[in-house]
């Protein structure tokens, strides 16, 4: 079976959104080979007040932060091996980021894998690694469809005569 999706951004921000914010050619969208649209990024709107900026290595709670404060989350192993935020700064292509992936063997460890599939093709297979640990950080996002039209109110019914 194939592994779940990763939950959609947890701010439910958009990639369109975080386009419009960080300016052209950040957040880059691609369409997985699931059929999902998803975009990624190394340092668009990653520093300071929103500002571009390569993170440190750093642990997997605050990589999580990170990216939510940005109005994302972290990439999946899928994701980054489909190449979602490749080439997106930072050099992270060929080093190893955290993800959003669970250890198969123990599921309270994260797993860190390859920025790229060049980085996984180069022999940097995704690895269990304590959140104490401290590592780069990609973040992805959902392009999320609008919210359905509110359907008007049913037409009031007559006054009875």
């Amino acid at each position: 079976p194939s592994p779940a999706p990763p939950p959609l951004s947890p701010s439910g921000v958009s990639c369109l959104a975080l386009q419009a914010e960080a300016g052209a050619g950040a957040w880059p969208i691609t369409t997985t080979a699931a059929g999902r649209a998803v975009c990624g990024e190394s340092d668009a709107g990653l520093g300071a007040d929103g500002t571009a900026e390569c993170s440190a290595a750093v642990g997997f709670a605050a990589a999580e932060a990170l990216c939510a404060a940005a109005g994302a989350r972290l990439c999946s192993v899928t994701e980054l091996e489909e190449d979602v935020a490749a080439g997106t700064g930072c050099d992270l292509d060929l080093e190893y980021v955290w993800t959003a992936t669970s250890c198969l063997a123990n599921s309270d460890l994260p797993v860190v894998a390859a920025g790229s599939l060049a980085g996984k093709e180069a022999g940097k297979l995704p690895l269990c690694k304590a959140a104490a640990q401290a590592y780069p950080v990609r973040c992805c996002a959902d392009v999320l469809e609008s919210p359905p039209p509110s359907s008007p109110p049913p037409p009031a019914s007559p006054p009875p005569s």
